[in-house]
């Protein structure tokens, strides 16, 4: 987490490229590809930019041989059965075109956004409700990375109910 324009979105993209390609990210080993759907809740207008950027140093042909990454701008509610199993089918695709098991990962980017239909942040009930889905991500095999801003006093860690720093 941190502060809003401060670069997390474009460092956890890049983070996902490294992860799909199997290589190390700021210098921390990677030590199997893995297959990435990154859900772009938050401004999906710079998407096309950071991809330019990424796939200059990424080719889109090396991580067809490796894992994927699928970035979707305007994703759909991930508190939804439906979009749960979604999820799952297209990584069970692609690990079938791979025909390779990868890790498979899922990025929300960002929660408050993620979560915006479920109510105040700031309570537990909400809260709960969001790990309650992480839960359930889990159980599908799938990694699940958040990003999420820091609170108005930064000092203090991230924005929201703090059921998810346990």
């Amino acid at each position: 987490y941190g502060a809003p324009k401060s670069g997390k979105s474009l460092s956890v993209q890049h983070l996902c490229h490294s992860l799909a390609m199997g290589q190390a990210w700021c210098n921390h080993e990677v030590k199997h590809p893995s297959n990435v759907i990154y859900f772009a809740f938050e401004d999906p207008n710079l998407l096309n930019l950071r991809a330019k950027a990424l796939y200059a140093q990424f080719p889109s042909s090396t991580l067809k041989e490796r894992g994927q990454v699928k970035i979707i701008g305007n994703p759909p509610d991930i508190f939804r059965v439906e979009t749960v199993r979604a999820i799952r089918d297209t990584f069970w695709e692609i690990s079938n075109v791979n025909k390779v098991r990868y890790n498979n990962i899922l990025v929300i980017d960002t929660l408050a956004m993620a979560s915006k239909n479920l109510g105040d942040e700031n309570t537990s009930t909400a809260m709960a409700k969001v790990i309650e889905q992480l839960q359930t991500f889990n159980l599908n095999r799938i990694t699940v990375i958040l990003v999420h801003h820091s609170g108005k006093d930064r000092t203090k860690g991230m924005r929201g109910h703090n059921s998810l720093e346990a």
